[in-house]
């Protein structure tokens, strides 16, 4: 039986040693699989009668493993992360074991791994509101948020909706960075399906809608936000604040906007948005 080599591409890999002969199989087969990270479960598959723990100490000590916080879970060095997510790989981790959890890529990393961002931003990550998360986890920038939709998923992680993160800047401005908004709200309010945005709304109350509506008006889609105001829910009425009142705006001379259509006091746009060329 022919001895078994080490991939071509992983030949002179920097900072990694020659794996034992057992071991190359494993090895080669994370590369091929493109795997960015290797739990207990997967070495246990793969290493022939050998136990996981000792692939997993003899891996790390060649090089071609890397800890990660999550217990059980190691980074695999010579595969190179999708765009954006090289820093979701502790999330993978976590997820190996908790797929349905309800963690998901969120926040203006969820704009950022769609490819509207572009301005690099914190690692952010969403999670049910009363969730307790681990602290392997607690590096992460969290939006607590419970989704009516189902999870999207980017280079196998999940994520949120375009509409998720629509509704969710809506009801909570103040947990959202704004800077840099102009360059990417049009892309995606663009990107939202009506029906699926109305699921997201559904239950919430009317000052979200409103608010949203508003949104998506600022973003040069009046006929989607005449619509989403219209199936708003008809108990109350504005104003409805969106953003604080901030020293700094009045300082500035940046007054609210009053948007009557949407019944809406904007603080937000006024100090964040300028105009697309």
């Amino acid at each position: 039986m022919a001895a078994v080599e080490l991939h071509p591409d992983l030949i002179d890999f920097p900072g990694a040693f020659a794996p034992p002969v057992d071991l190359i199989s494993v090895v080669n087969d994370l590369h091929t699989r493109h795997s960015e990270i290797v739990g207990l479960d997967q070495l246990s598959a793969r290493a022939q009668g050998r136990p996981a723990e000792d692939v997993a100490r003899t891996l790390r000590r060649k090089g071609w493993l890397s800890p990660l916080r999550t217990r059980g879970v190691w980074s695999f060095t010579p595969t190179l992360s999708p765009l954006h997510m090289g820093e979701f790989r502790e999330l993978r981790a976590w997820l190996l074991t908790h797929q349905e959890s309800g963690v998901c890529i969120a926040g203006k990393s969820a704009a950022q791994v769609h490819g509207w961002l572009r301005r690099p931003t914190a690692p952010t990550i969403g999670a049910p509101s009363e969730m307790r998360l681990p602290r392997s986890l607690d590096e992460y920038r969290v939006c607590r948020w419970d989704p009516n939709l189902s999870l999207d998923e980017v280079h196998g992680l999940p994520a949120w909706q375009p509409e998720t993160l629509l509704v969710f800047m809506a009801a909570r401005p103040a947990q959202f960075s704004w800077d840099g908004i102009s360059d990417w709200l049009w892309e995606l309010a663009s990107s939202v399906d009506t029906e699926m945005l109305v699921t997201e709304l559904y239950g919430r109350k009317r000052s979200v809608w409103m608010k949203t509506a508003h949104l998506v008006n600022e973003s040069d889609s009046p006929e989607l936000a005449a619509e989403i105001a219209a199936q708003a829910p008809a108990t109350g009425h504005g104003p409805y604040q969106f953003g604080q009142r901030r020293a700094m705006d009045e300082r500035f001379g940046l007054p609210p906007r009053w948007v009557p259509e949407f019944e809406v006091m904007d603080y937000v746009l006024p100090t964040w948005w300028t105009a697309r060329l």
